[in-house]
């Protein structure tokens, strides 16, 4: 198998292992913030259909009630 990155000094190794810890870095920030974006959409979606459900229950009781 060929090697992507052969350093030849101490000083370019620790440069090739900060440059893919910036990229992982980056690509877990990138990925928390999608997931972030999901979880507010969903929270959204909850509670607009969660006060649909409470306000119809609400007509519905007071429908009987009359």
């Amino acid at each position: 198998m060929e090697q992507i990155f052969e350093p030849k000094e101490r000083r370019e190794l620790l440069k090739g292992w900060l440059i893919h810890d910036r990229k992982g870095w980056k690509k877990h920030a990138e990925a928390a913030r999608r997931l972030e974006r999901q979880y507010r959409l969903v929270g959204v979606f909850s509670v607009a259909l969660s006060a649909i459900v409470g306000a119809s229950l609400f007509v519905r009781s007071r429908a009987f009630a009359s």
